[in-house]
């Protein structure tokens, strides 16, 4: 999470672009986005967190389900929450 926030909010560049998505890929460590991109299960996945979203009410980018929505000023927050480790 934190590759893909300092490529979209420290590097500038925007998650929604060819560029964007190759660079949070290199982020990741993903060698290949579009095969990534392109592998049914990963789809399969996409669909359904997005299904389980909508359902939960959920909107925003970022976005966590765990009885907050989170941005970037409170992300460490969200974290905390979720690992049990004070911020």
């Amino acid at each position: 999470m934190r590759a893909v926030f300092d490529v979209i909010y420290g590097q500038g560049v925007q998650p929604d672009t060819p560029e964007g998505i190759y660079a949070m890929a290199q982020a990741l460590g993903i060698s290949d986005p579009d095969a990534a991109m392109s592998d049914s299960p990963v789809r399969q996945a996409l669909r359904d967190n997005t299904q389980r979203a909508i359902a939960e009410g959920v909107f925003g980018v970022p976005t966590f389900s765990a009885g907050l929505f989170a941005t970037r000023p409170i992300t460490r927050t969200f974290l905390s929450r979720v690992s049990g480790h004070p911020a």
